[in-house]
């Protein structure tokens, strides 16, 4: 029973990491690129293509840096928004 339990932590251990490792993310710096400025506090919004629902979304932080992780592997479409 002991050997039983052991080797199904071991499987469904190795099968999480693998499952893991196929999740992406996006991660990068807004700037305006006539004034030089961070775009601090601009929204950036990961959507789906085909109905533009939201996947992922995140705010800049004051340098206008962000990171969105964990996301599946696709095709999406990126929109930023600055007031």
């Amino acid at each position: 029973m002991s050997k039983t339990l052991t080797l199904l932590f071991l499987v469904l251990g190795i099968a999480t990491t693998a499952v893991a490792q196929k999740r992406g993310g996006i991660k990068g710096k807004l700037v305006d690129t006539v004034y030089k400025d961070n775009l601090a506090q601009a929204t950036v919004s990961i959507l789906h293509p085909k109905d533009s629902s939201v996947v992922s979304f995140t705010v800049a932080n004051d340098k206008g840096e962000f990171e969105i992780k964990d996301i599946d592997p696709g095709t999406y479409r990126v929109t930023i928004t600055y007031e």
